[in-house]
């Protein structure tokens, strides 16, 4: 019976050292859930830190992106009238230019005829002198 004692304090001790593991290890667990959970509890703060920044960039996105748009009508609202006044500008000074064109064309006709007159009157009295010499002579 000794024999059987001492097998039975022997498994006895065995039995604490595995409830003493067990407890350990439980421990061990129950510390890992917990900061497992901490850090479940951190990264979904993080990510829903980081669902805020990307909305809100998102947004100041969508207001830059109409700001832009305004400006881009604006300009070329700005770029069609500027472009009206341009092509009327141009026509007038087209316009300007072909009556300058004209009155020089004019003027130029006028002073050939002008000219002309001026070599026939001249004509005309070098013939008459030299007629008048003819009949002298």
């Amino acid at each position: 019976m000794a024999g059987i004692e001492a097998f039975k304090a022997r498994i006895q001790g065995i039995l604490g050292k595995v409830e003493a593991q067990t407890a350990y290890n439980k421990g061990k667990v129950e510390v890992y859930t917990a900061m497992s959970q901490a850090r479940a509890i951190i990264y979904e703060v993080f990510a829903r830190g980081v669902d805020l920044e990307i909305k809100q960039a998102l947004a100041d996105i969508d207001v830059r992106t109409k700001e832009l748009d305004e400006r881009i009508k604006a300009l070329v609202e700005t770029y069609g009238v500027h472009k009206i006044v341009v092509e009327g500008g141009a026509k007038v000074a087209a316009q300007l230019c072909a009556a300058a064109l004209g009155s020089v064309n004019v003027n130029a006709g006028m002073a050939y005829q002008s000219q002309e007159s001026v070599q026939e009157s001249a004509q005309t009295v070098t013939e008459s002198r030299e007629s008048g010499s003819d009949d002298k002579r």
